[in-house]
């Protein structure tokens, strides 16, 4: 069996093959399931032609086997070495996000994440460098940017190993050899001694970290021509963080940079003069700034003397300092990458100060649930351990609200909301203005197609907390489910008054605009967001469905990736609008195989597929029927369950 021959659902030892992600030179990478560890992994499974060399081949698995021993925060870990019928893969970890190649913008990032990725480059190259292992090929599409702003390096599995071993390729995009088998690299990244084939050592990864900098900084490559390292200064190059990038791309191996440890030192002291308002907000999540100002109304009241609350409500760490830094993560509200990172180190340094400061550990367990209620990522993984950490949290402190709350979310997500109404109880019995926790019991009544109640508590939201955002994302989308799109665009209008480039508000209203036959509009609204936010996956759901309703076919089947397809089985809430899609086109069989996932996972809006004018191509089908009256059934047995409580 060829690698070009692994299907969907085939097996290679104990992993499952899943999706491709890749190919290139080296071979072929899958997305596949442990069976063992229940785990996602990627499996790279090497091109046979390339390894027909026996000493070839022993000296790759040698160097991989070696890189193998990195642990580090900012390398994608490599598992496994194994064979199986005729085929020799590597396993390693699964990261999900964006190539840094995507991320960065033609005008570049903002400096304080420019700085703050640099720093992640540089812990990667010094751990790897103080274990003898060159990468050789550090360029941005070998650097991965997970949803929460981390930096991943692939392919130091395929690294030069420095003492013993030979040059060989170890990139799967078009490289630069200056005679078979000499000089490896991409051009516009590579050192000039690697170019020249010289034998290289740590400092040529850091030329090329140097030229990823550069790009990350002005958003223009280094160096567009081979074997001239002139190096432009454009204007947007900050005059502080310049001296760091021209040092490490200095042409003469002697006069660079010699330690990874040695850039790192500079860009944390260039990091620490940066001010606290060059971090910008951008789109917010769903607590946001907007509990934000809920929690400043509720200040005067839980900061009284004698009371150790927090600003919003939740209880108090005893270290004074960590309750600072908690405070201080509440400015940082926003899911943009700089936002977010920065949300994150607040909570840590938190933990770090109080390992048992329950409230902080259960904020830092919605950092990874998050990520999938907004469509930022569909990693199953972040659920379990946004789990884990909601347990340790109420092992700290069992009555902790906020766990209790973000803990709804979770099972919510996991197709579990029977047991969302007695976790948001919990959490409301210790926090009366928990908002995330109200949020979550919207989202569990929308999904029961309780509309009334759903309505009902989205209304008190808003009217307590006008500015709070979600509440109004949420009854615009209830509005539209109902049949009343003119009011969801109304509703979605105010959640786009606050932010104009609201992800959310943006997809909801131009469903709601579908809804009402004018897909010009619908069109223009998503049209609106930004490139960096182009491949949010509830946004590209939305796309789908919008080019199958514009009649073009293979555009939509393009939008509708096996990355979309993946995000639409761990959202609830989301499952059956794939369904939509699938109708839309014509794809009876497909279309009811998703709204039964839909109906599995826990979606019982009966009303809404029996009036959604994209479910027309299956309504008719004995299995919709089916359907409708087992999600008919289950309403009527909880409707009656909950009466004899």
């Amino acid at each position: 069996m060829s690698s070009s021959q692994l299907s969907v659902g085939s097996s290679l030892g104990p992993y499952r093959i899943e999706i491709l992600l890749g190919a290139g030179g080296m071979g072929e990478v899958y997305r596949a399931f442990d069976t063992r560890l229940h785990r996602d992994v990627a499996i790279k499974v090497l091109a046979p032609e390339k390894f027909r060399n026996p000493e070839h081949k022993s000296r790759f698995l040698q160097e991989a086997r070696a890189a193998s021993a990195l642990n580090q925060t900012n390398i994608v870990t490599l598992y496994d070495i194994a064979s199986d019928n005729g085929l020799d893969f590597l396993v390693m970890e699964y990261v999900p996000g964006q190539r840094l190649d995507q991320v960065v913008s033609p005008k570049g990032l903002p400096q304080a994440e420019t700085i703050e990725y640099a720093v992640q480059i540089a812990n990667a190259l010094a751990a790897a460098h103080g274990k003898g292992i060159v990468h050789r090929d550090i360029k941005p599409a070998n650097i991965i940017v997970t949803p929460d702003a981390q930096l991943k390096i692939l392919d130091f599995g395929l690294a030069k190993f420095a003492q013993n071993a030979a040059p060989m390729p170890n990139s799967d995009i078009p490289t630069l050899l200056t005679r078979e088998g000499v000089a490896v690299g991409t051009l516009g990244y590579m050192s000039p001694e690697q170019a020249r084939g010289e034998t290289v050592d740590a400092r040529t990864d850091l030329f090329s970290f140097g030229a990823v900098l550069y790009e990350m900084a002005t958003g223009q490559r280094a160096f567009e021509r081979p074997w001239d390292w002139t190096l432009p200064v454009p204007g947007n190059l900050d005059s502080k963080l310049s001296p760091i990038i021209f040092k490490l791309l200095e042409p003469n191996r002697e006069l660079r940079y010699q330690t990874a440890k040695q850039v790192i030192g500079d860009l944390r002291h260039l990091r620490s003069e940066q001010p606290a308002h060059t971090r910008r907000f951008r789109r917010l999540a769903t607590i946001g700034t907007a509990l934000l100002i809920a929690a400043l109304m509720l200040q005067a009241i839980f900061r009284s003397p004698g009371n150790q609350r927090l600003s919003d409500g939740n209880r108090a760490s005893t270290n004074k300092e960590a309750n600072e830094y908690y405070e201080r993560s509440l400015l940082y509200g926003g899911v943009g990458m700089d936002n977010r990172a920065q949300m994150r180190r607040m909570i840590e340094r938190a933990l770090e100060l109080d390992p048992k400061f329950a409230a902080a550990r259960a904020e830092y367990a919605f950092s990874f649930s998050v990520l999938i209620l907004t469509g930022d990522s569909s990693d199953r993984t972040l659920l379990y351990r946004a789990d884990e950490q909601l347990r340790q949290a109420l092992r700290d402190d069992p009555n902790c609200g906020h766990a209790h709350g973000f803990q709804a979310l979770t099972y919510l997500l996991q197709g579990r909301k029977e047991l969302v109404p007695a976790e948001v109880d919990l959490a409301l019995r210790d926090n009366p203005n928990d908002l995330p926790a109200r949020t979550f019991l919207v989202l569990h009544h929308q999904l029961n197609g309780d509309y009334d109640q759903a309505s009902r508590l989205s209304k008190s939201l808003i009217d307590r907390f006008p500015l709070y955002w979600p509440g109004h994302l949420d009854f615009g989308e209830i509005l539209r489910e109902q049949g009343n799109a003119r009011g969801a665009v109304q509703e979605q209008g105010r959640v786009l008054e606050q932010d104009p480039q609201n992800v959310s508000g943006l997809v909801y209203e131009s469903r709601a605009y579908s809804d009402l036959g004018d897909l010009q509009k619908a069109r223009t609204t998503l049209e609106r967001t930004r490139a960096e936010d182009r491949q949010n996956y509830q946004l590209r759901a939305e796309w789908a469905v919008l080019l199958a309703q514009e009649g073009k076919r293979d555009e939509a089947l393009r939008e509708m990736d096996a990355g979309v397809q993946a995000y639409g089985e761990i959202n609830p809430l989301w499952t059956g609008r794939i369904a939509t899609f699938y109708s839309k086109l014509g794809e009876v069989d497909t279309s009811l195989a998703w709204l039964d996932k839909a109906v599995r996972l826990g979606d019982e809006r009966e009303a809404l597929f029996r009036r959604d004018p994209l479910l027309e191509g299956i309504r008719n089908h004995p299995r919709f029927q089916a359907m409708i009256l087992s999600m008919a059934s289950r309403r009527q047995q909880r409707l009656e369950s909950n009466k004899g409580n």
